[in-house]
């Protein structure tokens, strides 16, 4: 049965989001795979920057969250295109779950933010006498400390990646929107062509 005309609208948009999210989880994918063989020099830190800790963990998340977003966004193309309402109920889900996720990993990081000033003042509190402070820094003195101003510019440049990451959360809601519209019709198709075959087979039995 064909949807009418207001779901076949959303089923196209959901298509049309599910691919934009393919496309960018795949350049996702493979900025962590060029992130890891070759990590950039290290300015911030006198160690080289892939044995650091934050790092690894930083690729780690972002590997992570770029193949869901590519399997689910797979999931949800190959659910629209063949009209399974159980794999597109189970794509909504998990897109609520990777939104928490972001929301969670937000959240740690600007709850570790003081704690990674205080580990890069340790790191070079024997090495650059600017960057020996008997108390936590103001943002004058961390200018001073040419590390610590220069985490402190991509760490900006991080911010501004998660201000733009949730600008692009209102395409995942338009998604969601989308996707639970198209899924309540299909769902309300399956269980109607159930009950027209089950009141169709008792009729055939009476006739033979």
């Amino acid at each position: 049965m064909p949807l009418p005309r207001f779901h076949a609208a959303c089923k196209v948009t959901a298509l049309g989001l599910n691919a934009f999210f393919l496309v960018c989880s795949g350049c996702l994918i493979a900025f962590t795979v060029l992130a890891a063989s070759s990590p950039p020099p290290g300015d911030i830190s006198p160690r080289p920057v892939a044995e650091l800790p934050l790092y690894t963990i930083t690729l780690v998340v972002l590997g992570v969250f770029a193949c869901a977003l590519f399997l689910l966004s797979l999931i949800g193309i190959a659910s629209l295109l063949s009209n399974n309402s159980f794999f597109l109920s189970l794509n909504i889900l998990c897109q609520l779950g990777l939104i928490a996720a972001q929301f969670v990993v937000l959240m740690f990081t600007l709850s570790i933010r003081a704690k990674i000033h205080s580990s890069l003042i340790e790191t070079w509190d024997d090495k650059d006498t600017k960057c020996v402070f008997k108390t936590y820094p103001t943002e004058e003195m961390m200018t001073g400390c040419s590390p610590l101003a220069r985490f402190r510019y991509s760490e900006k440049l991080w911010y501004f990646w998660l201000a733009f990451n949730f600008l692009l959360q209102a395409r995942n809601v338009a998604l969601l929107i989308c996707s639970t519209i198209v899924c309540e019709r299909l769902s309300y198709q399956e269980l109607r062509k159930d009950y027209e075959n089950r009141v169709k087979e008792p009729e055939d039995e009476d006739e033979d």
